[in-house]
């Protein structure tokens, strides 16, 4: 009887060691996923691709990871659409590959153009909107890149006092509130707006800031100040294809 048993695990093993993304085993399939069910390599490739899709999906509380890919679904219908079309197993392979090294590249893209280093250096282009001191990004709140190499950024800085372009605060440490679009492969800036907030006390303004680009991101910012107590901040954000996902934050400083 044990033996029996290692056998039977050693058979569902061999099986699903090649499986697809999907269950092989279930009835109305359709002649391509028949089709991939039948081929050791495909159904690795499909398994590999759905690997890809799940990671780029992902949303962790990792720096990497707090993104919005609002086209990641709508291209991966697109493609299952046009796989569906093969009738034979070359034209599977190459839709495979082809979206297997779409997916790999966006993920390569988001890993290097979302990162702290990246948006730094293009900061540096900027001497003018920031202090003498070293300035840090301090929390990417949403980064968007679409096909054509175009990034959506919307981030926090964080800069030490070595004399405020702006003038409104009267020292000590600040930080800046920025959008930014950015062609990745040229690190040239296409748009970018800024506001600088920090502990001001009554030097502070009220400050109602709003950008609508041209992407599928929309910004809402309010900063409100008081006089006579410890200064409050409310942000209201809105991202997203005319704000489809809300963000709030409440800072008391």
């Amino acid at each position: 009887m044990r033996i029996i048993a290692k056998y039977l695990l050693l058979f569902v093993l061999s099986k699903s060691a090649f499986s697809a993304s999907f269950n092989c085993d279930i009835a109305g399939l359709n002649e391509v996923e028949k089709m991939i069910c039948g081929s050791k390599e495909v159904s690795t490739m499909d398994e590999q691709l759905s690997e890809w899709y799940t990671l780029l999906n992902q949303s962790d509380s990792g720096y990497l990871f707090k993104l919005i890919k609002p086209n990641l679904k709508e291209s991966q219908r697109i493609w299952l659409s046009t796989r569906n079309k093969c009738d034979d197993l070359t034209c599977l392979k190459r839709a495979y590959r082809s979206r297997i090294g779409e997916l790999k590249s966006s993920y390569l893209n988001f890993r290097k153009y979302s990162s702290k280093s990246f948006i730094e250096s293009i900061l540096k282009k900027f001497p003018n909107d920031l202090s003498d001191e070293e300035v840090s990004v301090e929390e990417l709140i949403s980064y968007t890149l679409d096909e054509f190499g175009i990034g959506q950024y919307l981030f926090t800085t964080y800069q030490g006092y070595g004399g405020n372009p702006y003038g409104h605060c009267g020292g000590g440490a600040y930080r800046g509130f920025w959008y930014m679009e950015i062609d990745t492969s040229t690190g040239e800036v296409i748009d970018k707006d800024s506001v600088v907030y920090g502990n001001c006390g009554v030097n502070a303004a009220y400050l109602s800031y709003t950008i609508e680009s041209s992407l599928p991101i929309v910004v809402k910012m309010f900063v409100e100040r008081s006089s006579d107590e410890e200064p409050v901040q409310y942000f209201h954000y809105k991202i997203g294809y005319r704000g489809s996902n809300e963000f709030f934050r409440l800072i008391n400083e």
